[in-house]
Formats: C-alpha cells, sequence, structure tokens
C-alpha cells in the first residue's frame, strides 16, 4: 500500500463515522464552554455599565485590560488578546513545541486532563471502528469502554517517554546549542541552531507518537490485554517499513498544517463588534476544531488501514500473531 493509497483509505474509514466525529466536537465543545462561562463571567463582572464595555464595542480597551489583568483572579488570569482567532493556535502551538504547556493555569491543567481521558475514550471507539470490515461492525461505546483501561496504560507509558524525552533529549539539545553558540554573537546562527534543535527533537516525538498510535492499533486487531510489550511489537512492524510508515504520519501531518494555514487566512481577529461578525469568527473557529477531530481520526483511520494491508503480506512481522 502506498502513502496515497493509505490517505485514501483512512479518509473512507473516517468519513464512514461522521456522526461519532460530531459526537466528540460537541463534547469537546461543551468542556470548552464551561472554561469560557467562568472568564465570561469575571469579564461582565469587571466591565458592568462602565464606559469601557462601550470603548470595548468598538476596539480593544487596552487601560481596561491591564486593570482587569492586575486583578483577575483563578481561571480569568488565562484571559489575554492572544486567545482570540489564529493567535491562540500560535499559543497553544509554541507552549507544546517548547514542552511548557505544563506551565498553564491549574485549572486549565485539570480540565485538560479531562479531556485526555475523553480522548482516550474516543480513541478506543474509533479504533474499533476503522479495523473493523464490511458491515457487521463494533459498538463504538462498547469498544470505547473495552479498550479504554488498555489505553490507558498505554498513554501513561506515552506520557512516561515523552516526560523522559522533553528532560534529557530536548534538555541535551539544548546544552549543546548553549555550547555551541557561547561565543557566538550573530543572532542568526542562535536562531538556526534553536529551529534545528526543535525540529530534531520533534521528529524523535512524532517518531514515538507514530509508535503508540501502531500499539493501540494492535491492541484491537489482536485484542491484547498484555499491554507492557505492545510498544515494541508495534517498533518491529515499523521498523521494516520506516519510509512508508513515517512518511504516511507526516504526511498527514501536512494535511493538519495545511487546515491551520487555511484558518490563519480566512480567520478574522479581535476587532469584530457585530452579531454577524462575531458568530462568523465563532463559525470559522469550530470549523477549524471540527477539521483538527477529522484529522486525528485520519491519523489512526489511514494507520489502521496500512497495518492491516501491510500485514496480509508474506513478509509480515508477526503483527497478525496470537493472542496474549
Amino acid at each position: 500500500m502506498t502513502i496515497l493509497q493509505a490517505i485514501h483509505d483512512g479518509i473512507r474509514r473516517v468519513n464512514d463515522n461522521k456522526r461519532y466525529l460530531f459526537i466528540a466536537f460537541f463534547a469537546s465543545l461543551g468542556l470548552s464552554a464551561v472554561l469560557a462561562l467562568v472568564v465570561s463571567n469575571s469579564i461582565q463582572s469587571s466591565l458592568g455599565n462602565s464606559l469601557a464595555a462601550d470603548r470595548l464595542l468598538v476596539n480593544f480597551d487596552g487601560l481596561w485590560y491591564r486593570s482587569f489583568s492586575a486583578t483577575a483572579q483563578g481561571l480569568a488570569k488565562t484571559f489575554e488578546p492572544g486567545v482570540v482567532g489564529i493567535g491562540a493556535v500560535l499559543k497553544s502551538l509554541d507552549a507544546f513545541i517548547t514542552g511548557q504547556f505544563m506551565q498553564e493555569h491549574a485549572a486549565v491543567l485539570k480540565v485538560g486532563a479531562i479531556y485526555w481521558l475523553l480522548w482516550v475514550l474516543f480513541s478506543a471507539g474509533f479504533i474499533s471502528r476503522f479495523v473493523a470490515s464490511g458491515e457487521d461492525k463494533p459498538g463504538f461505546w462498547a469498544s470505547a469502554a473495552r479498550y479504554f483501561f488498555r489505553f490507558i496504560i498505554l498513554a501513561v507509558m506515552a506520557v512516561i517517554v515523552y516526560v523522559l524525552a522533553f528532560r534529557l533529549i530536548l534538555g541535551g539539545l539544548t546544552s549543546l546549542v548553549n555550547e555551541w553558540t557561547r561565543e557566538t554573537i550573530d543572532e542568526r546562527v542562535h536562531f538556526v541552531l534553536t529551529v534545528g534543535k526543535y525540529l530534531i527533537f520533534w521528529l524523535i516525538v512524532w517518531f514515538v507518537n507514530m509508535i503508540f498510535d501502531y500499539s493501540k492499533i494492535i491492541t484491537v486487531v489482536q485484542d491484547r490485554k498484555n499491554m507492557l510489550f505492545i510498544p515494541l511489537r508495534a517498533l518491529g512492524f515499523v521498523v521494516p517499513r520506516f519510509f512508508k510508515a513515517y512518511g504516511l504520519y507526516l504526511s498527514i501531518g501536512l494535511i493538519w498544517i495545511g487546515t491551520m494555514l487555511v484558518y490563519w487566512i480566512v480567520v478574522p481577529g479581535a476587532g469584530q463588534s457585530s452579531w454577524p461578525g462575531i458568530a462568523l469568527a465563532f463559525l470559522l473557529g469550530q470549523l477549524y476544531i471540527l477539521s483538527r477531530i477529522w484529522t486525528r481520526c485520519l491519523f489512526w483511520g489511514a494507520q489502521a488501514g496500512f497495518l492491516l494491508t501491510e500485514s496480509a503480506r508474506p513478509e509480515d512481522t508477526g503483527v497478525e500473531a496470537d493472542k496474549a
């Protein structure tokens, strides 16, 4: 199976389960709405019927924002101009790439943990549907419940690997860059080395993430219960097909980057003062979130089809071995 064939097959598998995509979307929307409501109430309490409220209808009021941010408590401290439009995407992306996402507000981290558990559940349901053939597909929620705790074990293993990667690999690369630029005054050299540092690091992290994706798929295909060595089995499948498997993963990553760039181009900024403008900005934002969910499922769908096709070939590495 070529990379393009795997992507085409993955799109078919994802689109055959559109109903569950929308369920995942509304679950995500509901969770984020709770946070938005808390911040909205704080902003309303701060503005009331003040002149600042009238000024904000026309343009951003920096004086009010400085006063609000100085006195904000709890989740309201997370409110800033960067949470609107593409700023929210870039801010999150920067925190994720640099490994600073754990420095977010405690309330955000708690809701993030709930969101993480929710997606462990959804991933079990989606992958079970993606690996099924014909019309006799397993129930989404029954499969999600069946594999949830096994996927939790894989997720915890992945978190441990990621933490070690950030501390050891990224820390080592950062020390190396600092050593090489200790006596360099040219900022361009430091910039190039820093970009190279993050590129090398994230190529490694993406590979690890791909291994755990295949670990989930193998768990469902073989209905495995002993999760400790599943990543090694996934590694055994990927390594002989490294360029195809990793090329598929990176190609889908490019699709995600493409959707982000389109959103960047079309999304309006924070200067929306009319209800149609606000509604349009909200709609475009939700379409982008839905595209993110679709792309996340495309990773699983395309990789599931790739594994099932490659495992049926004579040079199979043993992924269809007896259940353990």
